[in-house]
């Protein structure tokens, strides 16, 4: 097998590298996976999705899979200082630990505290990240309430890259991106990459634990794939993604460790697919100076299979079993391990003008029992300009270890063995219109979400008690002006705690993004702009945050065809702003940089 046929077998497996910002590329030709577990375009599946590729990232020089997120719709990111540290994302409005993170379709979280330590995931070898707006738990289980966001390496073809980047606080960047076919039918990536920097004070004089003192950051993380084509049906690869960190902060340091691993094997025809999916991964933190360790080790096998049945039916199905084990933490929990077999099904249906979409899926837990999941969503598009959609479905959210047997010796007497997931019931209507000049959606939805847990004030401990009802308006478009090409949302979100009356805590009324791309000759030109409106950093309402604009630029030219020069000034009007109460950001930087290409 040569060359071309290799790369062009590996793209049938594998998601296609597509451009988002790229004005030559159609929405139609753009492959996703993250939607229902099996490739397929965008314009065949009625959730939304969009789709960040590395040239977008490298465009606007992102530093951090937490800057590229917020700058998508429907998310808002709120971080507790600078480099690394703790970061929470609010996707639709739900809760921080209510969007499924994904590394090559892994899960990547903590089972102790339920949330991925986001800021630490590198960014380097990324070749896409894949983001779905909505629930997705009737196809992947639990904690995909607000949406899933897929961070995904695989190869895509020869390259060599080299990098060297510097940049304000004393930032320092050197990496190595490799991928190479060996001989012919198999392939192989690298990616080994350095970052530290000194960092700025995390806390400002409205924390308790303020220290003017820098806290910097400084991590190493690498990545390793090798693949092979071993017949026109059958491929298996294996890949793993390993960072380490130390992360500096006022009360101390933390070292961070995050490992995902896995094996695929893949059948596939004109007519069936099929993936065996052998997975582990490893979210390890322990403070410095201290015994505190937490520490979840997590193993999974999945097996998912697609088979079109005619031209417009398609049926979708499989099983995936995941065990979490925490008995490497320090903390004495009362329980150490548990494991959840999931079970679904999901038919996609497409004729003419109309498509639809129903799934299915049951799990069983052996900590809470079964639980079952479902959404449906029809579509009809009257014109080959305007689609509208509509969508429901069922969500749920399993309680963390620290929910269920945190112990009173640790942190109060809160834990309670008897809690059970966290629900929701999503409604979305969506008009697409997609126009010569580009794409647009408008999109109305409403979740409603129970038995949320809280601590109750006349028992102190975790209670499926709280109730939210989250209710937005989604306005994204990407369209061309000349020879500008645009990237828009704008978001109007209501949140209520249904028992208090109360906003949710840090979540924007208001929020827009904007982020042009200009290209002229060898120069290419980036300009991100970014709203958030004002929020409440408490549940009780009592703290308000202020509303900020961010703007950031950025700059590449080609000295040659492979030596790129690039430059960015990030929080351009050097805006003062707090995503979190008592947390510092980043002040006006600056960074640049070379990459080479080969």
């Amino acid at each position: 097998m040569n060359r071309t046929m290799l790369a062009m077998t590996v793209a049938s497996l594998l998601p296609h590298a597509s451009h988002l910002y790229a004005q030559e590329t159609s929405i139609d030709e753009t492959m996703v996976v993250t939607a229902n577990r099996f490739e397929q375009s965008v314009n065949s599946t009625l959730a939304p999705v969009v789709v960040v590729t590395k040239e977008d990232i490298q465009s606007t020089q992102a530093k951090s899979i937490e800057e590229v997120l917020r700058r998508l719709p429907g998310i808002q990111v709120s971080s507790n200082g600078g480099y690394g540290q703790l970061a929470s994302i609010y996707t639709r409005g739900t809760e921080s630990d209510h969007t499924l993170i994904l590394v090559n379709g892994v899960r990547v979280s903590s089972a102790t505290a339920g949330l991925t330590a986001i800021s630490s995931l590198p960014l380097n070898g990324v070749e896409r990240i894949e983001y779905v707006r909505g629930p997705r738990t009737a196809v992947y289980g639990s904690d995909a309430i607000g949406g899933v966001i897929n961070i995904i390496t695989s190869y895509t073809g020869d390259e060599t890259e080299l990098w060297v980047e510097s940049g304000s606080d004393n930032y320092q960047k050197y990496a190595v991106n490799t991928a190479n076919q060996i001989g012919e039918n198999g392939w192989a990536k690298a990616s080994v990459n350095r970052e530290k920097t000194a960092g700025f004070s995390a806390t400002n004089e409205n924390s308790s634990s303020f220290d003017p003192d820098n806290d910097g950051y400084d991590h190493t993380d690498l990545l390793l794939e090798l693949g092979v084509q071993s017949t026109d049906e059958l491929s298996f690869k294996w890949n793993t993604n390993y960072t380490e960190g130390d992360i500096e902060f006022d009360s101390g340091e933390q070292n961070q460790k995050l490992l995902s691993s896995s094996i695929v094997g893949a059948y596939k025809t004109d007519s069936l697919s099929s993936e065996v999916i052998l997975a582990a991964s490893r979210d390890q933190s322990s403070y410095i100076g201290s015994s505190d360790n937490y520490e979840t080790n997590r193993q999974s096998v999945a097996w998912q299979n697609s088979y079109q049945i005619n031209a417009e039916l398609l049926m979708l199905g499989g099983v995936d079993w995941v065990n979490d084990d925490v008995s490497e933490s320090t903390t004495a929990f009362a329980k150490t391990s548990r494991s959840n077999l999931g079970l679904y099904t999901s038919g996609l249906y497409s004729k003419d003008k109309m498509q639809a979409e129903m799934s299915l899926r049951i799990d069983d837990n052996e900590q809470y029992g079964d639980y079952t999941t479902w959404q449906v969503g029809s579509g009809y598009r009257f014109t080959s300009i305007y689609r509208l959609s509509v969508m429901a479905g069922t969500a749920f959210k399993a309680p963390t270890f620290n929910d269920l047997y945190y112990p009173a010796s640790k942190w109060g007497d809160s834990a309670n063995p008897d809690l059970t997931p966290e629900e929701s019931l999503n409604y979305e209507i969506a008009l697409d219109v997609t126009p010569s000049i580009g794409d647009f959606r408008i999109a109305f939805y409403q979740n409603e979400i129970s038995d949320l847990i809280s601590v109750s004030g006349s028992t102190g401990k975790n209670e499926n008690i709280a109730k939210a009802e989250i209710k937005g308006l989604e306005l994204v478009g990407e369209f061309t002006t000349g020879a500008l090409f645009h990237s828009a949302s704008i978001d109007v979100m209501d949140t209520e705690n249904k028992d208090t009356g109360k906003e949710l805590a840090r979540r924007s009324k208001y929020s827009a993004k904007w982020n042009v791309s200009y290209t002229y000759y060898d120069w290419n030109f980036d300009l991100s702009y970014l709203y958030r409106g004002e929020n409440f950093d408490d549940a009780a309402n009592n703290t308000r945050l202020d509303g900020y604009s961010l703007v950031d630029f950025a700059t590449h030219y080609y000295i040659t065809d492979s030596l790129i020069a690039r430059g960015k000034i990030a929080n351009l009007f050097d805006e003062d702003y707090e995503t979190s109460y008592g947390y510092n950001t980043q002040e006006r930087s600056y960074f640049v940089g070379l990459n080479y290409k080969f």
